[in-house]
C-alpha cells in the first residue's frame, strides 16, 4: 500500500510497505534567466503571483501562477494514488508569450532500494556518473537487488508516459541519471527547433546565470564550440576544477505564444 507525505509543495516521501523509497519529486522548467522548481526553496529568479493547493489522502492538486524573467504562465498539477500507481499530470498554460528550455516531471528514488535501471533496452548500473541516459521512449524501469536486505520486498518501479502535448515545438523524452545516492528519472520536453540559444554557467556558484546575449550569439556562431558546449554536463561532465567552477553549457530555447500549453501525464507503478 502506498502512502505519501506532502511537504514544500511536492511529494516529499513515499512509503512503500511503510518504508520511504524516494527523495522529493516535483515539476521544473527554465528560460534563459529563471529556473522554476515546484519544490519550495529550489530555483532562481522567478515570482509566485498566486498559489492554491488541495490535498487529501490519495489526491494532491496545485494551481500556481508564475512570472519568469522571460514569460508568465499558470501550472496546474495533479498527483493521485490509484492502487499501486501514482498518476501525475502537469499542464502549463502561457499567459503571455514565454520562452522555454524544457518542461519536466521529476522523479527521484533512493539508490538503497533500486540497484539498476533499464531504458531503451539499455541496462544501467549505478556508478554516480551523473550522466543523462536520455531517449525518445515512453518507459523506464528501476529494479531492486534481490541480494540487498533493504530491497523492500523486491518491489520494482515502472515510469511510463501516458499522454503529452508539446505545442509542436518540443519533443518528449525520458531519461535516467545515476546521481550520487539516488536515481533521477525525468519525463522531459526539449525543443525540436531553436528560436534562440543561450549559454548558462551551471555551477552552484553561478546558479545557471546566462552569459550576455551579444556574447552568446557570437560564441554560438562557432560550430565546434556550440557542439562542445551543447548540453555538455549531461553527456560529458566537466572534470577540471576550473571548468566545474564555471560549468558553461549551451541550450536551445523555444518561444510559445500566449494561450499555448504544454501537458504531461506520467505514472509510476510499483510492481514485482
Amino acid at each position: 500500500m502506498l502512502k505519501w507525505e506532502i511537504k514544500n509543495n511536492v511529494i516529499s516521501s513515499l512509503l512503500l510497505n511503510d518504508v520511504n523509497v524516494i527523495n522529493p519529486w516535483g515539476i521544473e522548467t527554465a528560460d534563459s534567466y529563471s529556473f522554476f522548481s515546484m519544490e519550495k526553496g529550489i530555483g532562481y529568479r522567478y515570482e509566485v503571483l498566486n498559489e492554491k493547493t488541495e490535498a487529501t489522502t490519495n489526491l494532491y492538486k496545485t494551481c500556481i501562477h508564475i512570472k519568469m524573467k522571460e514569460g508568465e504562465w499558470i501550472l496546474n498539477t495533479s498527483d493521485e494514488i490509484i492502487g499501486n500507481k501514482i498518476v501525475r499530470t502537469a499542464e502549463l498554460l502561457c499567459m503571455e508569450d514565454s520562452w522555454f528550455m524544457d518542461f519536466v516531471v521529476r522523479f527521484r528514488f533512493s539508490k538503497s532500494f533500486y540497484s539498476q535501471a533499464f531504458i531503451n533496452n539499455k541496462k544501467i548500473i549505478h556508478q554516480s556518473s551523473n550522466i543523462y541516459y536520455q531517449f525518445k521512449t515512453d518507459e523506464a524501469r528501476l529494479e531492486s537487488d534481490n541480494n540487498n536486505n533493504n530491497n523492500n520486498n523486491n518491489n520494482n518501479v515502472l515510469i511510463k508516459t501516458r499522454e503529452t502535448d508539446c505545442a509542436f515545438k518540443m519533443t518528449p523524452y525520458l531519461y535516467v541519471r545515476d546521481h550520487k545516492d539516488e536515481w533521477v528519472v525525468h519525463a522531459r520536453m526539449l525543443p525540436n527547433v531553436e528560436d534562440k540559444g543561450v549559454i548558462k554557467l551551471c555551477s552552484h556558484y553561478f546558479k545557471t546565470l546566462p552569459l550576455p546575449e551579444k556574447l552568446t550569439k557570437h560564441l554560438l556562431r562557432i560550430p565546434c564550440l556550440k557542439k562542445y558546449l551543447h548540453y555538455r554536463n549531461e553527456h560529458t561532465p566537466y572534470k577540471s576544477k576550473v571548468m566545474k567552477f564555471f560549468s558553461p553549457n549551451a541550450f536551445s530555447l523555444v518561444l510559445l505564444k500566449k494561450g499555448e500549453r504544454l501537458f504531461w501525464k506520467v505514472e509510476a507503478e510499483f510492481c514485482e
